[in-house]
């Protein structure tokens, strides 16, 4: 994995030029949304070292509760070229924001994963102890992060044939995509760029039984335990990202 994160990203950096990542994340991605004063969101943005260029802005997931402040955990696991043929898990606690000019992004608070990972700040970030994301026999979805910083835990029951999955959320707002578009990180003015195709237009499927959720990370003053919603998608996403996309104009 090393390998292959050394020979993907150093050309990149050595030519000044975005490397294009094709992603593909599987079905049953997930995310557990919290609502949460605009106060806790920009406190969290400001104890992660943003770098000034963010704020938070309501959104809505469609779930029935409106425009809100929101912190998403979404877990999910993914396959791409550059990871290899076998699956990862990824885990990120996203915040939706915009810049002075009235730019959308998703700013990136925090994240784990079972494999090594790359981001502008850190470059590397070692897998993590604990980043599991199951469903079990009983078909309940499990997800469970523990890190020195990061810890998360939910579960939900998955309905057991189609005609119980009646409670069908829309597809994504156009807003929540247009946030997609930019995905950033504290710390650096160095973002990802995210093109989505069709699949991000399906149709998402609000849990039919939340069994529990619970998000701490105490760095960020962040320590929730109700989530608002939580949903699902059943078929894949696929989309393109260009790694770290205005790194040749905040760098060089």
């Amino acid at each position: 994995m090393l390998y292959r994160c050394l020979a993907s990203a150093g050309p990149f950096m050595m030519s000044n030029h975005p490397l294009m990542i094709p992603l593909i994340v599987h079905e049953n991605s997930t995310w557990v949304n919290f609502h949460v004063d605009e106060e806790i969101i920009s406190t969290a943005i400001e104890l992660a070292g943003n770098p000034g260029r963010w704020e938070p802005v309501p959104v809505d997931f469609l779930d029935g509760h409106g425009p809100n402040h929101v912190l998403s955990l979404n877990m999910y696991s993914c396959t791409s070229p550059v990871f290899g043929e076998e699956p990862i898990v990824r885990a990120e606690l996203n915040s939706y924001v915009q810049d002075a000019d009235g730019t959308l992004g998703t700013l990136v608070l925090a994240y784990a994963s079972d494999a090594l990972s790359m981001d502008p700040d850190s470059l590397f970030t070692p897998r993590a102890p604990l980043c599991h994301f199951v469903t079990t026999r009983n078909r309940t979805r499990i997800g469970r992060v523990d890190t020195d910083t990061f810890e998360a835990r939910f579960a939900y029951d998955v309905a057991t044939n189609d005609r119980e999955h009646d409670a069908r959320l829309p597809p994504f707002d156009s807003t929540i995509l247009e946030h997609t578009t930019i995905t950033a990180y504290p710390r650096t003015r160095v973002h990802d760029t995210v093109l989505v195709d069709h699949s991000f237009f399906q149709r998402r499927h609000a849990a039919s039984a939340v069994r529990g959720g619970k998000l701490r990370i105490p760095t960020l003053g962040i320590n929730l335990t109700t989530p608002a919603s939580v949903s699902w998608t059943k078929k894949p996403l696929r989309f393109v990202g260009y790694m770290w996309s205005n790194a040749e104009k905040e760098w060089f």
